[in-house]
């Protein structure tokens, strides 16, 4: 028999979760054959085997998360691999229906959450007394990075991996008030849900466990509320002279045989012109060490909706291109994205993030911060409507922007003459060809 170990897969990964099982037991491989899908923090790998053999244990079911050098696959190589059968993905499950798909499929009821401290002190309300460790802190490298954004002892933590390992979901849990994570939610716990069961319904209903990408954009989505004190800041745009100049632009793009262009290159360049006025809201924020990076280049996050769920595409050195070259460059990276081709690069060392969902419909929205950078905007609907300008009714292009921003970093009036500025700069975009 070969134990095959769960391979070193990437400098400072140290854990992957199972997205998808390439192959049942009875399957007999060939070396190379691809076993698994695994997702870590960093990218989704396909691992292939690397002898031949019959599978005869499966360690882990889809959703699980399991750490490098772990046994995951147990081959025996007296099975002949010379005409390996087809590799039999197990069953999906059908897409949730309801709200309750959320919820994990098998859950016992939770301890009794320990009550918050009466005393007026400034100990959080999730302090615990100290945990007994019996020597060492055994956690892993992600861990003890949640732990440190969270401001966790680890010390004060109960573990209830391995040995006493504590994970993420009981660090999570440590700063809910309880003391374990819910028995039976290893997904769910970590990702910051109720403390107790979603009990059955009176109708039909069908519970999915979330793994893979909808996980992993659950888990940043909390990290982000967990961390950041968010702020949101709306204000409404004329965009009625920017939306001429698009129209013209595009004209002229045509003719010389171009691509048309979005809003969003102009918004993107109004954005870099507004950062020099304001260069704590190009920043991220390291919770690690109490800094503030200020970034004195701008790489453009952009939210980007895929079948496969929400990418944050990366538009590169914005100042150094031209409107046009903006466009094009935004076609073709979220055109990756979506057709699940993005490399590291199309994915990685964004500054500042836009969503844009006005093609939607809506008035604005409040947006979560792209941790760890300290704002994002809200770039919302376009809505022709009347306005009062200079004493008489006419019609206009009116926009709502809701930028969000992390309160540790940027204060509130910092927030405003930054929105300020960004709306004086789109409201009269021939003010941009004076700053580029």
């Amino acid at each position: 028999m070969f134990n095959f170990k769960l391979p070193d897969i990437g400098e400072g990964v140290v854990e992957g979760e199972i997205v998808a099982w390439k192959v049942a037991v009875g399957d007999v491989v060939a070396e190379d054959q691809p076993l698994v899908e695994v997702m870590t923090d960093k990218a989704t790998v396909e691992i292939p085997s690397p002898r031949a053999g019959t599978v005869t244990d499966l360690r882990g079911g889809e959703g699980d998360v399991i750490e490098v050098g772990s046994v995951f696959v147990v081959l025996d190589e007296g099975g002949s691999a010379e005409a390996p059968a087809p590799a039999k993905a197990p069953a999906k499950a059908a897409p949730a229906k309801a709200a309750a798909a959320l919820a994990p499929a098998k859950v016992a009821p939770p301890k009794a959450a320990p009550a918050a401290p009466t005393n007026g002190a400034s100990t959080p309300a999730y302090a615990l007394p100290a945990a007994s460790t019996g020597g060492k802190v055994l956690a892993t490298p992600a861990t003890r990075r949640v732990a440190r954004e969270l401001g966790v002892d680890l010390a004060r933590v109960q573990g209830s991996g391995p040995s006493g390992r504590i994970t993420k979901a009981d660090v999570v849990a440590f700063t809910e008030g309880r003391s374990t994570p819910t028995q039976g939610a290893s997904g769910g716990a970590s990702l910051g849900f109720s403390h107790s069961p979603v009990p059955p319904g009176s109708g039909p209903e069908e519970r999915v466990k979330l793994i893979g990408l909808r996980r992993k954009i659950s888990e940043q989505m909390v990290r982000s509320a967990l961390t950041i004190p968010h702020f949101c800041y709306v204000d409404e745009v004329d965009m009625t002279d920017l939306v001429a100049l698009r129209k013209t632009t595009n004209a002229a793009l045509v003719q010389a045989g171009r691509s048309k262009v979005s809003y969003l290159p102009f918004i993107m360049k109004a954005v870099w012109i507004a950062f020099q006025d304001h260069p704590e809201v190009n920043a991220l924020f390291d919770n690690t060490t109490g800094e503030v990076v200020y970034k004195k280049y701008f790489n453009c996050g952009l939210a980007t909706d895929t079948p496969r769920g929400l990418f944050v595409s990366v538009i590169k050195n914005i100042p150094g291109l031209s409107i046009a070259e903006l466009g094009e460059e935004i076609a073709a990276v979220t055109s990756r994205v979506r057709d699940g081709k993005a490399g590291p690069s199309d994915l990685s060392d964004s500054t500042f993030t836009i969503t844009s969902i006005g093609n939607i419909g809506g008035l604005f929205a409040t947006p979560i911060i792209n941790y760890p950078e300290v704002a994002i905007l809200g770039v919302n609907k376009i809505v022709e409507r009347p306005m009062v300008l200079d004493g008489a009714i006419v019609p206009r292009h009116m926009m709502h922007l809701s930028p969000s921003f992390d309160h540790r970093i940027v204060d509130g009036a910092n927030a405003a003459r930054f929105t300020s500025r960004l709306k004086q700069l789109l409201e009269n975009p021939g003010l941009l060809m004076a700053y580029l």
